[in-house]
């Protein structure tokens, strides 16, 4: 059983918080708050706004075009996508502890997501145009990759 060390319905009681908000104030990362919710605030708003639907009508006039042409422009697209999101002091809970250090610059972080995304989006194109042809049967025809999902 926890009791408290004076009688708190005494009358020269005088109440003690834990933390005083100027401890609080002082010590407490306020700018890695401020960027988890700005991170969260970004995400509410990309799925409101339907913006994955919106690139994905936009990308219908490669339709008829060369299959190294419609994975070259979904690898740009991801990594483009991936470079503003992920690459940020927004985008994770360690780059936005990293980033309130104050040892590391939003531009920082920016310089090298560009060097692993080019990285990873070469890897990707390699892996897509040799081994993953026949460990996935992506040798089939586009129009019965359109939709797997329905009967």
């Amino acid at each position: 059983m926890i009791l408290p060390n004076d009688n708190p319905f005494s009358k020269n009681y005088k109440y003690k918080p834990i933390i005083s908000w100027t401890d609080l104030s002082k010590n407490y990362p306020w700018g890695t708050l401020t960027l988890l919710g700005a991170g969260l605030s970004i995400s509410q708003a990309f799925q409101i706004s339907k913006l994955s639907n919106l690139l994905g009508s936009a990308l219908h006039f490669l339709h008829s075009s060369s299959r190294i042409v419609i994975l070259v422009a979904i690898i740009v697209l991801s990594e483009l996508c991936t470079q503003m999101i992920n690459n940020l002091s927004v985008a994770s809970q360690p780059n936005a502890v990293i980033f309130s250090t104050g040892y590391i610059q939003t531009w920082d972080l920016f310089t090298t997501g560009i060097v692993l995304d080019l990285l990873g989006g070469l890897i990707i194109f390699l892996a897509s145009t040799t081994w993953m042809i026949p460990i996935f049967d992506l040798n089939q025809p586009l129009i019965s990759l359109s939709n797997l999902t329905l009967p």
